[in-house]
């Protein structure tokens, strides 16, 4: 795996999760980890 490909990924996971939903990222630092994943789970299709 490529250095910092976690890091990476991570990033446009939630890049993706704040386009999806319009939320600020202040609100996303407060969602729990489950909502977010719920909410973004056709990215990884």
């Amino acid at each position: 795996m490529p250095y910092c490909a976690g890091y990476a990924c991570g990033y446009y996971l939630i890049k993706y999760y704040l386009e999806k939903t319009g939320e600020s990222i202040f609100e996303a630092t407060i969602t729990p980890t489950a909502d977010i994943l719920k909410e973004v789970e056709d990215f990884w299709k």
